[in-house]
């Protein structure tokens, strides 16, 4: 049943969505997960986000906080807020959040296939988002949704709306869950690793779309994944996480040219390239700590080439120069890539 909508409108001069020292653990009988720690992250209305870094990052978590999707327990928020606009997410009751989602936040999961229903047809899981949000008659409701799927590249969108999920193809059901997310005109949508589950040439369409929808439209988006390669035409600013902690934020071009962390160096470094054709793939050795079980100081210090013993005993500060890019490694804070 549809309630009274929440004010959501944009205010000037302020960030569409706001996260501030954001801290999230998972506790067990036997031990607490740490796997969010002071996050900071803003999104200005029509920007375009890219929050970076390996599986296991705490990238999926953050995003499903803002959404109001974490389970508690064992979930568990220990600090900070979330803003969007003036509205604190964090103390919505879930009859406001129920709103929210879908209507002026909404979220493509990485999996089409298991996010889906596989009982009811696409057409009755695109008008069940318009049903509960929106006051359309049927003939308006058909005509969004047509519009919808046309919006997102689907072929023949009326033969479209029949098929139930496993009719699809891989690429076919990501556009739908897409249009699920498109249909009420929400003005943030959150991508989580759209194109993880997807061939190389459907994982290309799938870009291009977003590249496409930037264009058409004063939403913002925050677009989540491990592949640096695939944002470097989509981000306004790129914010890179490692167990937890943002390492680097900064423009495309500050991040790919001249990076200061040593995380976001190995990450670029691992990118192939036509200049290391016949070159073996540079790795980063390690792996990602466990958050039950992170390291004292920055978490990236027994993986990195520049550890110095202050780096083992706290997390450094994330350094921000005038021109926005901030840095959380002070050894490299003053070098460029070409001089490591």
């Amino acid at each position: 049943m549809r309630g009274q909508d929440i004010a959501t409108e944009t205010v000037p001069g302020k960030p569409l969505l706001n996260i501030k020292d954001l801290h999230i653990s998972f506790r067990t009988d036997s031990a607490e997960s740490r796997v969010v720690e002071g996050l900071e992250l803003k999104i200005a209305p029509g920007e375009t986000v890219c929050l970076v870094g390996e599986s296991g990052c705490g990238k999926t978590v953050t995003a499903l906080s803002i959404l109001g999707l974490i389970p508690q327990p064992p979930g568990d928020i220990c600090k900070g807020s979330i803003f969007f606009n003036d509205l604190d997410l964090l103390n919505l009751p879930e009859s406001s959040l129920q709103r929210l989602r879908g209507k002026h936040l909404s979220m493509i999961f990485q999996d089409p296939l298991t996010s889906l229903n596989p009982v009811f047809p696409v057409k009755e899981q695109i008008k069940e988002v318009l049903v509960h949000h929106e006051e359309l008659g049927p003939k308006e409701v058909q005509e969004w949704i047509l519009e919808t799927l046309i919006q997102v590249n689907l072929p023949n969108p009326g033969s479209i709306l029949s098929k139930y999920p496993h009719q699809l193809s891989g690429g076919q059901r990501q556009r739908v869950m897409i249009a699920i997310a498109l249909v009420c005109k929400p003005s943030l949508l959150i991508a989580d690793e759209p194109t993880t589950a997807l061939d190389v040439t459907i994982q290309a369409q799938i870009i291009q779309l977003f590249r496409s929808l930037q264009k058409t439209g004063a939403r913002s988006l925050l677009y989540i994944t491990h592949d640096l390669g695939v944002v470097a035409s989509l981000a306004d600013l790129i914010y890179v996480m490692y167990a937890g902690i943002i390492v680097e934020k900064g423009t495309a071009k500050q991040i790919f040219y001249n990076p200061k962390h040593p995380y976001t160096q190995s990450l670029l470094a691992s990118l192939p390239r036509f200049s290391k054709k016949g070159s073996p793939l540079q790795a980063i050795q390690g792996t990602v700590p466990h958050p039950a079980a992170k390291p004292n100081g920055c978490p990236f210090h027994p993986r990195c080439r520049y550890t110095q013993f202050s780096c083992t005993q706290e997390i450094p500060k994330l350094i921000t120069e005038t021109s926005g890019h901030a840095t959380r490694c002070p050894v490299l804070a003053e070098k460029s890539f070409s001089d490591c």
